[in-house]
């Protein structure tokens, strides 16, 4: 029989370099409000009596995180024209990697100019599922940009002068 990991609390915190105390917060937080943190994929015991959640999406919880607005995660508007011009360019050298179809060549870009950032491929995609999600019928070229300017409004570059 397989057993399946999930993340406790404290798993979540470990992401990020905080206490499970923290997370809980966070859950209280925003709970209710536009960015609630992911849902628990399982429960052990009664959730209205104090149980335990768990979680199997650790890429959503950078997801999340990653499009936390306010203090200290950059907040205000998203920085859609340097994202342009940074989504070229990572185009522009996925285009060399790979002679995929374009699709191949724009996820292989999203990840390149999200790694400029610190931010994992995986992490980028989920960012980008959930602008797809809140928004509806947004046409991929915009999605793209707007996850590649969510991670650049939350981070700085990486690259030295950056």
């Amino acid at each position: 029989m397989d057993v399946k990991r999930y993340l406790s609390m404290k798993d979540v915190g470990e992401l990020f370099g905080v206490p499970a105390a923290t997370v809980s917060k966070w859950r209280g937080r925003y709970a209710g409000t536009g960015h609630p943190t992911p849902v628990p994929a399982v429960w052990i015991g009664d959730p209205s009596d104090g149980g335990t959640p768990g979680w199997d999406d650790a890429a959503g919880w950078r997801a999340w995180k990653e499009t936390l607005p306010g203090q200290g995660h950059g907040g205000g508007p998203l920085p859609l024209g340097a994202a342009a011009e940074e989504l070229a360019r990572a185009v522009a050298q996925a285009g060399e990697q790979t002679q995929g179809d374009p699709s191949e060549v724009r996820r292989i870009a999203l990840g390149i100019a999200a790694a400029r950032y610190g931010v994992d491929a995986v992490t980028v995609m989920a960012v980008w599922s959930g602008i797809a999600e809140e928004t509806g019928n947004m046409d991929v070229e915009e999605l793209d940009l707007r996850a590649v300017a969510t991670v650049m409004r939350g981070r700085k570059r990486l690259e030295p002068g950056g």
